[in-house]
């Protein structure tokens, strides 16, 4: 994983207009290691060079989720924007999002590093 996060971010060095390496370690790479913060500002980075690609816009919500910060989640979770012709995948992404949402709630209660593998988990 710490090559891949290497790698993503040279590409987003290397190439500042590229919106790729963003979704990368955004959705998969930042938060397999455990770093969900990085996570969220590399999905809003994400959004603004691709506003029309909808997984930038669900992953802020699920790191924020990670991060026990439930509402500003949910908040971020209804801003997913619909490209036209994405309608179903926005709505799919929206619904994926609420539902982990309500999941993680339903865990509160599990220690850190339970919830952490939760959602790590959840993503694979």
């Amino acid at each position: 994983m710490e090559r891949a996060r290497e790698t993503c971010e040279v590409w987003a060095r290397e190439f500042p207009r590229a919106w790729e390496p963003h979704v990368f370690l955004s959705g998969m790479v930042y938060p397999a290691l455990g770093s969900f913060e990085k996570a969220a500002d590399e999905a809003s980075i994400a959004t603004r060079l691709s506003p029309n690609f909808v997984f930038g816009y669900s992953n802020r919500p699920l790191s924020l989720v990670y991060l026990g910060r439930l509402s500003e989640a949910e908040t971020a979770s209804t801003v997913i924007f619909v490209a036209p012709g994405s309608m179903s995948n926005a709505a799919a992404t929206d619904f994926v999002v609420h539902d982990f949402v309500h999941r993680r709630r339903a865990y509160s209660g599990l220690c850190g590093s339970c919830v952490r593998m939760f959602a790590i988990s959840y993503v694979e």
